[in-house]
């Protein structure tokens, strides 16, 4: 593509600025788009705009503000933009009254930043957004380029009029052609949430009432969206020239608006028809920096570029509406959802949305669904009392999901032996569901895997099975589960929800369901982004545990307390909070090896994220060397010397056992002579003895030993602090290793040696 192809838009996440850059994109030109993202409203909005222009291989987006000089200089520099389109900057006439600084940044030391570059990088063409606002108190009909516009009402207004008068001096000054936009009141299809029309609709479909201003004695130049950018791409190539202008500087000013006031009561009669739903109308009085009507003169418009907008409000609405529907789900939903797979992750989302659907609840394990029909999770996660009201029907038979409409599936992916993704489970599933598919269902899966498993292994499995055609009979979707055991703060429902999908039509319906049951939905822009994305999370966490338990081992030989190091760099701001540990579990002991897996599939060896787990899998060794010294160094003999281990499940104040390397440390004690007693209240014993070869002791029925570790500090173990660990040793003497520093190191009795991590 030619240099003279490429042009720079700015807010292109925004309102305008997407529309613009979807347009100039599908022409082909080469766009170059920066956004700050900024939350003024949902910025998600902003996240599911730019996703959709990441589908083109002709855009680049660069995340910053217009105020960064350093960052717009070498965007100027590195892609050598031909024509810049300005659309960057606060909105909003009302928030400007209560939050005038806000827009000082933005749009007037931003503005300037924009036009310096284009005047040291000899742009053709800069373009900027005014607004019909700079009319202020102007009250001649319609509004004209030529008329007196020094009155403005609001800030917002006033920034914009600023950013007239900069153009015009660097017209004057440099001869940079600068073209200002005053655009009328626009609306359409991913319009601003702050604006009337959304906010209507929202108000409207909620069944709340709507503020209308000045009595409803108000007019508009409502001009839909699709106007507002065919005006300006015709303008991008309609570059002002000198002689066209009385100072003779190439600089110019259009209105862009429908020439046509609407009332806007009969704006709101029309939006209550297309919604099929009455407004409940609270009438107000002007609100200060409001005009009571806006008319826009397109005399020159239509002169110098042949233009001017036509779209009718009734087809305008009509557009928004349906899209509104669309991206927020408004459409019916199936009426019974599926889940697969009811463990940490299966239940709570079943018991999440069985608020609002019936649910069919599919598990393999006989134990598990005959538990849950007498309403216990032995887990401990879900009560009794919140089952007993739940909407699911728990059953081992798979024939119940052929009346799901969705299917979410949340199987245990594992690794092997040799570390290697086990995602036995997953196929099964996907190979029971495809057996009992429907043309129409949706099959959601949350988890865990390495990018491009759902495309390259389910979709397949599950056309195989039900001989249908994905992303045409059915759809499938990725959002990579997030529940933390144990953790009653961040719950399905408040922690944000990653989703993904094949395709727009089921990123639509799948962020529709998900609505219904969470606070927030992210939509990632495609499913492998989302997978690799749940990975690298806990990744990050294995590689930070990964270096603080190298920290401790090095301060170890240096004979530094680590609690009291780490405590001591918490006091800088940014220093991240992590601390040592054991990292067993089904998530960060074994995710990295997911994507390290597919990494040296790929012939890639990803030395940092082995490295993390060498040191993290070899802890448990650490910490038996270290007692095994202690033992030496106080005179216990090993061989026979009795050692107690306070929790077995992979962190405390859970019961799940997964993974457990408390487990890695037993063995090792075992191989060393000694003998090992192992309790924990929460495990369940049955499960421990199945999945471990091992018999777990009630605490009352443990026996004093030589060395006591405290392994996982469940609260109970906390709660009896030293006498509870005194009690479980010879004479309440000998070493006590404190893994996670629980223990009050101040107040250890006398004749106990401590060790922490």
């Amino acid at each position: 593509m030619s240099k003279s192809n490429k042009i720079l838009i700015t807010g292109c996440a925004g309102f305008i600025g997407y529309h613009l850059s979807n347009r100039l994109l599908l022409d082909g030109y080469s766009i170059v788009g920066i956004d700050n993202l900024n939350d003024y409203y949902d910025a998600e909005l902003k996240h599911s705009r730019l996703n959709l222009l990441k589908d083109h291989d002709n855009f680049t987006f660069i995340y910053g503000s217009l105020e960064d000089k350093n960052l717009i200089e070498s965007t100027f520099s590195e892609h050598g933009p031909s024509s810049v389109v300005n659309l960057a900057a606060q909105a909003g006439v009302r928030y400007s009254i209560d939050n005038p600084h806000a827009y000082i940044q933005s749009n007037i030391v931003g503005f300037m930043t924009i036009l310096e570059a284009c005047r040291h990088h000899k742009i053709s063409h800069l373009l900027y957004a005014s607004s019909s606002s700079v009319y202020g108190s102007n009250e001649k009909m319609p509004f004209s380029v030529n008329d007196f516009v020094d009155t403005p009402i609001s800030l917002y207004a006033a920034t914009k009029k600023a950013n007239e008068l900069m153009a015009h001096t660097y017209s004057h000054l440099y001869g940079l052609k600068t073209t200002g936009l005053r655009f009328f009141t626009v609306y359409g299809p991913w319009g601003r949430p702050d604006m009337a029309l959304f906010k209507f609709t929202n108000a409207i479909l909620n069944g709340e009432p709507i503020s209308v201003f000045n009595n409803g004695e108000m007019k508009r130049d409502f001009t839909y969206i699709d106007d507002i950018v065919e005006g300006i791409v015709r303008l991008i190539e309609k570059k002002p020239a000198a002689s066209d202008h009385p100072e003779h500087i190439p600089y110019k000013v259009y209105n862009i608006g429908n020439n046509q006031p609407v009332d806007l009561m009969h704006f709101i009669s029309v939006l209550e028809d297309k919604l099929g739903q009455k407004a409940e109308k609270n009438l107000l009085p002007l609100q200060p920096g409001d005009v009571p009507a806006t008319y826009a003169d397109v005399d020159d418009l239509m002169r110098d570029v042949d233009f001017k907008p036509a779209t009718t409000v009734e087809e305008g609405i009509g557009k928004f509406v349906d899209w509104y529907k669309k991206y927020y789900g408004l459409n019916p939903l199936p009426n019974k959802i599926g889940v697969v797979g009811l463990g940490y992750v299966g239940l709570p989302a079943a018991i999440a949305f069985s608020e609002k659907f019936p649910v069919i609840g599919f598990d393999i394990s006989s134990k598990r669904v005959n538990s849950l029909k007498q309403h216990v999770d032995y887990t401990g996660e879900v009560s009794k009392k919140v089952l007993n009201r739940a909407n699911i029907l728990f059953t081992e038979d798979p024939v119940m999901l052929k009346e799901c409409g969705f299917i979410i599936v949340t199987v245990p992916t594992p690794i092997d032996l040799f570390k290697r993704p086990d995602l036995s489970c997953l196929i099964s599933a996907s190979e029971i569901i495809g057996n009992q598919l429907q043309k129409g269902t949706t099959v959601i899966y949350e988890s865990t895997v390495y990018p491009g498993a759902t495309e390259e292994i389910c979709i397949p499995i599950l056309e195989k099975q039900s001989g249908l055609k994905s992303g045409e009979d059915f759809f499938v979707g990725y959002s990579p589960e997030r529940i933390n055991p144990g953790d009653k703060e961040h719950t399905f429902k408040s922690i944000t929800k990653v989703i993904s999908a094949q395709n727009k039509e089921a990123m639509y319906t799948i962020a529709k369901l998900y609505r219904t049951a969470v606070d927030k939905v992210y939509i990632a822009p495609s499913i492998k982004v989302a997978e690799a994305s749940k990975i690298i999370e806990n990744i990050q966490r294995d590689i930070n545990i990964a270096l603080m338990n190298e920290l401790a081992m090095l301060f170890h030989e240096l004979e530094i307390d680590t609690s009291e190091v780490l405590r001591t760099a918490n006091t800088k701001w940014n220093f991240l909070q992590f601390t040592p540990g054991l990292v067993g579990g089904h998530c960060i002991g074994v995710d990295p090896y997911y994507l390290t897996s597919k990494a040296e599939n790929m012939g890639y060896h990803p030395e940092m994220i082995l490295t993390g787990r060498k040191v993290n899998e070899g802890l448990s060794q650490f910490i038996v060397s270290s007692l095994l010294k202690l033992m030496t160094q106080t005179g216990i003999s090993i061989e026979g010397s009795r050692v107690t281990i306070l929790g077995f499940t992979f962190k405390e104040n859970i019961s799940d056992i997964r993974n457990s390397k408390v487990f890695d440390m037993i063995q090792q004690l075992n191989q060393s002579g000694a003998e090992v007693q192992v309790s924990d209240e929460l495990a369940d014993p049955e499960e421990v003895l199945e999945e471990y070869d091992l018999s777990l002791y009630p605490l009352n029925d443990l026996q004093p030993g030589n060395s006591v570790i405290v392994a996982v500090p469940h609260q109970q173990y906390k709660e009896r602090g030293w006498e509870g660990v005194q009690s479980l040793l010879l004479n309440g003497k000998g070493i006590v290793l404190d893994i996670k520093n629980v223990l009050d190191h101040t107040s250890c009795p006398e004749g106990i040696t401590l060790w922490r991590l």
